[in-house]
């Protein structure tokens, strides 16, 4: 049985705001042991591929989130990232390579609503996504629609390390 949390307010927001977390959109496949899944498919004890390899899905917040969306055209952020034309979340934390040319190995956490463009990544309606957190034990990287998504682990509290700004990883 899946353990998950569940905030069935839907959050209310005129803008794009910095403090507010969203996970990943219902219907963005994540790659787990058995082939990409949906999202809202995945529950606890989940084998979920990461950049570290398989680990285990410990928790998945699931909660309406009323607001903008961000719609992305296929290979904006890299060769099939994300593999077709999508609509995320807005502050879906996606992992940036080369961030600034702060140099070859420089990747920074950043909530996709700083990369809108107005071109490629633009500022969709506002509207109700359903969206789903997931948490590992320690911190990981999971593949969503091809994405390098960042996924907190169990020591940092839902929406904490958000309200940081910017993660640049090692």
């Amino acid at each position: 049985m899946s353990l998950m949390f569940s905030d069935n307010l839907a959050r209310k927001t005129s803008s794009l705001d910095e403090g507010t977390f969203h996970g990943i959109a219902e219907g963005t496949r994540i790659f787990t042991s058995q082939g990409p899944r949906l999202v809202e498919t995945l529950g606890s004890g989940d084998r979920i591929v990461t950049r570290e390899g398989m680990r285990i899905l410990r928790n998945v917040w699931v909660e309406d989130h009323a607001g903008p969306s961000i719609r992305v055209k296929a290979s904006t952020l890299g060769a099939d990232q994300p593999a077709r034309d999508m609509t995320f979340s807005a502050g879906m934390p996606v992992v940036m390579r080369q961030w600034r040319k702060r140099g070859r190995g420089a990747q920074a956490v950043v909530p996709l609503l700083r990369l809108v463009d107005g071109v490629e990544i633009c500022r969709g309606e506002d509207e109700i996504l359903r969206t789903y957190t997931l948490q590992f034990d320690t911190d990981q990287v999971v593949y969503a629609a091809g994405l390098e998504v960042f996924c907190a682990g169990t020591g940092i509290e839902n929406e904490t390390w958000f309200k940081r700004g910017n993660i640049f990883l090692d």
